[in-house]
């Protein structure tokens, strides 16, 4: 551990705002809110790994809870969400922009006899200060790909890939915002040949219904304000240089090897696009970004089986698990019900150009025997 400590550093930050932030506290204590259903040696399923993998995210959301109500030493509320499965804080990601830690790596510390268990996990928490929101707005322009905290991340994964090596398993995992920060750096680092186990839990389909978003996109940008055409151009720009800076033959290949799992709530609209996305891609076989000649084009001699390799939100491959479950409508983008004990799971693959193949799992989650 303290190869990692000594060149990933230890920048904790010590900023405090006295600004009341009451929107992670109802979810903060783990012995309250934590799963307890969760045996420690279910690893080998993947609905373990989804609620694992969500305790993660939920840690970040609480450092940065502490971080703004003084919850230090024994008031610190986060660490049960980590250290409960073995893991332990190997660096917070700390925003330029605000101090606010946007993002936690954490080390496994514990030697397990399951090949599941990642040795590192990088999770990322969606959004919760002005800042964020910022970002969010700037989505559908670039926004994200230009943002210091997705700079932050992608440097963070960088170099724990070349740490870490292909021996050691590596999760990168996000929630809203943080999972389009995931799906952004994942697929940048798939390109190049390096998969990491991805979980995205309830990311924001920024170009709203992609099948018909990149046209309309295009058109309100144009006709209702008048730099729409600016705007457009250096979205395209920014996902090019963003994503698609090597963009060819191998790089798609590489890209299609990657199957991301989108976690999706049916009931959520900022991430069910998705689901449409994915089963009207397959009806038709193609991708859906047949673009018109007259608009800008993102690789004007590349074919349209190459536009999932430039737009930076979807991918040629991806596995849908949907959570099934009778959510109330402020519960369906939160990222507590993927640890929840009622979950009815059911799973969607999209290969390129494969049949679909779709399965149901009720009541998913293993209880944890009586003692």
């Amino acid at each position: 551990m303290n190869k990692f400590n000594s060149e990933m550093g230890n920048n904790s930050s010590s900023s405090f705002s006295g600004k009341k932030y009451s929107g992670i506290a109802e979810r903060a204590d783990f012995t309250s809110h934590g799963p307890k259903h969760l045996p420690t040696n279910w690893w080998q399923h993947e609905e373990h790994q989804y609620a694992v993998a969500a305790c993660f995210i939920n840690g970040v959301y609480v450092l940065e809870h502490d971080r703004r109500e003084g919850g230090i030493g024994e008031r610190a509320l986060a660490p049960p969400w980590w250290e409960s499965f073995g893991y332990v804080l190997l660096k917070e990601l700390i925003s330029p922009d605000d101090d606010g830690i946007f993002g936690a790596i954490y080390q496994r510390t514990i030697h397990l006899d399951a090949p599941e268990t990642p040795f590192l996990v990088l999770a990322f928490r969606g959004m919760v200060t002005d800042c964020d929101r910022r970002t969010v707005l700037n989505m559908p322009f670039g926004g994200l790909a230009w943002s210091n905290n997705f700079k932050v991340a992608l440097e963070a994964v960088h170099r724990l890939s070349l740490l870490c090596g292909q021996e050691n398993k590596i999760w990168l995992c996000g929630h809203s915002l943080g999972a389009a920060i995931g799906l952004l750096v994942g697929k940048i680092k798939a390109k190049g040949g390096i998969y990491l186990d991805t979980f995205l839990f309830n990311p924001p389909i920024v170009l709203d219904h992609l099948g018909k978003g990149v046209l309309d996109l295009f058109k309100n940008t144009t006709f209702i304000n008048p730099l729409g055409f600016i705007a457009w151009n250096m979205f395209v720009n920014a996902q090019k240089e963003a994503v698609s800076s090597d963009a060819g033959q191998k790089a798609f290949q590489n890209l299609v090897k990657w199957q991301p799992r989108f976690l999706l709530n049916p009931g959520d609209f900022i991430c069910s696009g998705y689901i449409k996305y994915y089963h009207q891609r397959d009806m038709a076989k193609i991708p859906l970004f047949s673009w018109p000649n007259w608009m800008p084009q993102l690789n004007p001699t590349a074919g349209p089986q190459f536009e999932e390799l430039h737009l930076p939100y979807v991918t040629p491959s991806a596995c849908l698990i949907l959570n099934m479950a009778e959510k109330g409508a402020g519960e369906c983008h939160g990222i507590k019900q993927w640890w929840d004990d009622d979950l009815i799971l059911e799973y969607k693959h999209h290969g390129h150009r494969t049949e679909i193949v779709s399965t149901t799992i009720i009541c998913a989650l293993p209880l944890a025997p009586n003692e």
